[in-house]
């Protein structure tokens, strides 16, 4: 089936910068600590006890759970879940899948049947823009200029180009 034009898992909200803005000891299983390193950037902010982790060091902690318990067979990445359904009749949840084929053109659709179901997506999945009065408008005549926090990279693309007057106030009325 050709390739589908809705939003895919792989527009990720990850960027090379990216740091946890919580604390590892929540993420982590009591008996496996979370132990990455702690990167330059988040001890100059938050000192050399800092409970934040870059990105990568989650990743692969989640990765070394898996390999470490064997359960790396057991996980399938970059699949969608498209359709959840409980069978009545015998009590297995029904899933409908998607994955992306090579080169990204195609996608590939099939079943599996399961005996229960975890949900977390997580919420920042899919971005919410909220209407604002004149955004749309003034995004179709400054292309570019308007992006959603999702497809943050990294300050480059920004550099030189945003100006701050410490001038200026802000009057919030009720």
């Amino acid at each position: 089936m050709p390739r589908s034009k809705q939003y895919r898992h792989d527009e990720t909200s990850i960027y090379p910068l990216l740091e946890t803005n919580i604390d590892v000891s929540i993420m982590e299983f009591s008996q496996e600590p979370i132990v990455g390193p702690r990167s330059e950037w988040s001890i100059q902010r938050h000192g050399q006890d800092t409970p934040f982790r870059h990105h990568t060091v989650i990743q692969k902690y989640v990765q070394g759970l898996l390999e470490r318990n064997g359960y790396q067979d057991l996980v399938e990445y970059n699949v969608t879940v498209e359709r959840v359904e409980k069978l009545k009749e015998c009590g297995i949840w029904r899933l409908t899948l998607r994955k992306s084929g090579p080169a990204k053109t195609r996608d590939y659709w099939w079943t599996e049947d399961f005996d229960a179901v975890v949900v977390a997506s997580g919420h920042y999945t899919v971005p919410f823009v909220p209407y604002i009065e004149g955004l749309e408008e003034f995004a179709k005549a400054y292309p570019c200029s308007v992006e959603h926090s999702k497809g943050y990279r990294g300050p480059d693309k920004y550099r030189g180009k945003v100006k701050w007057e410490r001038r200026t106030i802000f009057k919030f009325c009720c």
